[in-house]
């Protein structure tokens, strides 16, 4: 008896006679590959299942992230008071230059340094100066 090329299902020929086996064989077939096709697609669903809750878990640390700003950088003393531009009030803001350093947090300034609504204002004050013409400052800021 000949077999289909793909499947290997039994093939009836004309002048064979006729039995049942062969086409329980076929049908036995067809069902062990439902089967395992069933198994296939079951066990591609669950992965799929378990990379989108891997994708959401994900979205969801980077939009908490996104929330949570640091944001770095330097600027130059003008003297006197300079307000730095973040784009965000900071809840913290830690500065170093010349010798000097400074930690302004909401509802508490320092010395060189108090936040602002939009960032925070370096200041050449007696005790701290963080703004001194030229010099070259570096900060830390913290939403």
């Amino acid at each position: 008896m000949q077999q289909t090329e793909f499947y290997y299902l039994n093939k009836i020929e004309t002048d064979d006679p006729f039995s049942p086996n062969p086409l329980n064989q076929n049908a036995e077939s067809v069902e062990t590959a439902d089967y395992l096709t069933g198994v296939a697609v079951r066990a591609e669903a669950q992965a799929r299942d378990a990379l989108d809750q891997r994708t959401t878990s994900l979205e969801q640390r980077v939009t908490a992230l996104e929330v949570k700003k640091v944001v770095a950088g330097h600027y130059v003393g003008t003297g006197g008071h300079q307000p730095i531009d973040l784009g965000f009030a900071p809840i913290a803001v830690l500065l170093h230059g010349n010798g000097d350093t400074a930690l302004a947090i909401t509802g508490y300034n320092a010395g060189g340094a108090a936040i602002t609504e939009t960032g925070f204002m370096a200041r050449e004050d007696g005790t701290q100066n963080l703004n001194t013409q030229s010099r070259h400052y570096n900060y830390i800021a913290f939403a």
